[in-house]
């Protein structure tokens, strides 16, 4: 797997824009004080993964995906989620998607 570059902030941001769960993500990042950033993580993974299986952005993660792991996006698409997860999650690898999802609601929200 490849390091995440500044243009995958971009990408993703689009994706999520696409995703039209902007509104959402805000609501959870916003709602509660005392939610802890676990229960709001997986709230807003939630709310992405509902919002994934929309076919509009189904094609564009797999191409996302794929770029950061040096794969084809046909690759992933038919690839087990298991042994996709556990590359991504490898090395360093947990940190740096925390460390990028946070830049990504950094430049969603504002915050």
């Amino acid at each position: 797997m490849r390091a995440l570059v500044t243009k995958d902030v971009f990408t993703m941001s689009r994706i999520i824009t696409k995703m039209n769960v902007k509104d959402e993500l805000r609501q959870i990042a916003t709602r509660d004080e005392k939610a802890t950033t676990l229960d709001m993580g997986i709230e807003m993974v939630l709310t992405v993964m509902s919002k994934v299986s929309d076919k509009s952005v189904e094609r564009e993660i797999y191409v996302f995906v794929a770029d950061v792991m040096g794969r084809t996006p046909e690759e992933i698409e038919n690839g087990d989620p298991l042994e996709i997860i556990d590359s991504i999650t490898k090395d360093n690898g947990v940190q740096q998607w925390k460390d990028f999802f946070s830049k990504v609601s950094k430049l969603i929200f504002g915050r």
